[in-house]
């Protein structure tokens, strides 16, 4: 038993169990764009709850650049990279939120070689952790990452052979600067 006692496991046991220990599936996705979208299919406001299936990202992402220093080698850091966010959803049968994405898309590279401006298409995208819905009054204290992003890609995922299965969407958001302060709670 690596040195514990049984009466050690059990107590351990109890300690743990005492815990309320996040789970994956509880999370909560908030997006608010800086300037408001109205698409074919319905209106998205400025601030908006997605629904989300799944989110991944890199919350820190460190690049170092290790130089040879005699028969040793040091980790110089030299910064870190843009935080990227995979969001996996589902949308309306009017493609309400692919319109939305294609809409910020746009924005960010204009056709006639122009880019666009940062507030006609970043959105900040908030994820808190360990949200449980039936304890509201808790959420305040869960751990939250608020960044500002822009669109980067999606991705759309068809198969006859699943007919009765809902369709799902990967956005790709990537930072749009690392200079700008990650809202953490």
């Amino acid at each position: 038993m690596g040195g514990i006692t049984l009466d050690n496991a059990r107590e351990l046991a109890r300690e743990f169990a005492g815990y309320e220990m996040a789970q994956k599936g509880m999370f909560h996705l908030e997006v608010t764009t800086e300037a408001s979208y109205r698409g074919d299919a319905s209106d998205i406001p400025r601030k908006f709850f997605l629904f989300a299936t799944g989110v991944s990202y890199n919350a820190v992402d460190l690049v170092a650049d290790r130089k040879n220093v005699g028969g040793a080698r040091v980790d110089g850091v030299t910064g870190h990279d843009p935080v990227e966010i995979r969001i996996t959803t589902m949308d309306d049968r009017h493609g309400t939120l692919k319109h939305w994405f294609h809409d910020l898309s746009e924005k960010v590279a204009n056709n006639d070689g122009t880019m666009g401006l940062p507030a006609d298409y970043c959105v900040r995208i908030a994820v808190r952790h360990g949200y449980a819905f039936d304890n509201i009054a808790g959420a305040g204290s869960a751990y939250k990452d608020s960044y500002l992003m822009r669109p980067q890609s999606v991705e759309f995922d068809f198969d006859r052979s699943a007919r009765s299965e809902l369709q799902t969407i990967q956005f790709v958001f990537t930072e749009f600067d690392t200079f700008m302060p990650v809202t953490r709670g």
